[in-house]
């Protein structure tokens, strides 16, 4: 079986991680090929060069540019792929025009909600919005990331036998990881920063802990500026770091006691997975499949969304562990519980029984 992973390219979040370890996965598994195509060279392709991963770009001028369809078309035929399988609006949007044209089947997977993608709207949103939803239509099946997805696409018309649930998945360490020495309390989110990973609480609710600590907030976005007027507001500035995007995260979860994401809306967080690999216990929402990932008090804390309340209590808990010592326990339950259930080598074979079935 040939497939080809498609995305726009410009992914910076666990969408990626999720691409690129998928396709290194299904290339161990025998009879089994797996590369990937995208449209602009970008975050993507660096990450899928690093993973040696096979990769073609059919650069576009603009996100609206539709010049380079045929292009695409010739490749997928030229290349004899069995499976086209989609990541991301532009990646659907671009390959619903060519699904009947391409004697590949077409699958999508669904890493977040429509709606969420394109929050604010405009015209530019409006439209990608309707062209995404009509290319959801049409695939032949869709995989979601977390089965929260489900009542809105049910909602466009899709059917419930052209939808399954999946998880997503990194690669992890095999050895134990080698923390940084630090004398403060290390506090850590990545994610973009933007209002629906609102990282806003999470500084409104650190600055009435009593305890000291230090936050970083690993990610760009268009309220890096408002966060930072916040800390200052709040009078936690010292203690806060606004880091923007680096491609390094590695020292930072390595120096870091406590992951908290505190999102209102998340698919299936791959950071939390990638928190779990480097053995930090974690906070996060009810919201998604976070609670697939955490599902039980050994490992992490879960708190309603938006409940300032009960995230302070969840980080003066995770604290008072780390007092005692203990707080690292619970970080290495994390990783035994993530690695067991989540790797990208279990997703890679769940997937090629997945395809096949697409293609009956």
């Amino acid at each position: 079986m040939k497939i080809l992973i498609v995305n726009a390219g410009n992914e910076t979040g666990g969408g990626r991680a999720h691409m690129v370890q998928l396709i290194g996965a299904l290339n161990k598994l025998e009879d089994t090929q797996a590369e990937l195509l995208v449209f602009e060279d970008s975050a993507v392709a660096q990450m899928a060069r690093e993973h040696h991963v096979k990769t073609t770009i059919i650069a576009q001028k603009s996100q609206l540019d539709t010049s380079v369809v045929k292009q695409y078309q010739q490749f997928v035929i030229d290349h004899h792929f069995d499976i086209v399988h989609t990541h991301g609006p532009r990646a659907n949007v671009l390959t619903r025009m060519i699904y009947k044209k391409i004697p590949a089947t077409w699958v999508v997977t669904v890493h977040s909600e429509p709606k969420v993608d394109f929050p604010k709207g405009g015209l530019k949103g409006k439209l990608f919005y309707k062209l995404n939803v009509g290319a959801l239509k049409r695939a032949k099946h869709l995989y979601l990331i977390t089965n929260y997805f489900h009542d809105e696409l049910a909602s466009y018309g899709i059917k419930d036998d052209e939808m399954t649930p999946i998880f997503n998945a990194i690669n992890f360490f095999e050895a134990p990881v080698d923390k940084t020495a630090h004398e403060t309390f290390n506090i850590l989110n990545v994610a973009r920063v933007t209002y629906v990973k609102n990282q806003a609480l999470l500084l409104s609710a650190l600055a009435k802990v009593k305890f000291d600590y230090r936050v970083t907030i690993l990610g760009d976005g268009p309220l890096e500026a408002d966060l930072k007027a916040q800390a200052k507001i709040l009078g936690i500035e010292d203690k806060t770091d606004i880091a923007g995007f680096t491609e390094n995260t590695k020292p930072y979860y390595e120096k870091a006691d406590l992951f908290v994401l505190p999102s209102t809306s998340e698919g299936f967080p791959t950071v939390l997975l990638e928190a779990a690999n480097y053995e930090l216990p974690a906070i996060a929402t009810n919201v998604g499949s976070d609670e697939v990932v955490i599902p039980n008090a050994d490992i992490g804390w879960i708190f309603k969304t938006g409940d300032e309340a009960g995230l302070i209590k969840c980080l003066n808990e995770a604290y008072d562990e780390y007092q005692s010592g203990i707080l690292a326990n619970r970080g290495r339950s994390f990783k035994t519980f993530a690695a067991n259930n989540f790797s990208a080598d279990h997703l890679a074979k769940k997937m090629v029984t997945l395809y096949q079935a697409a293609q009956d």
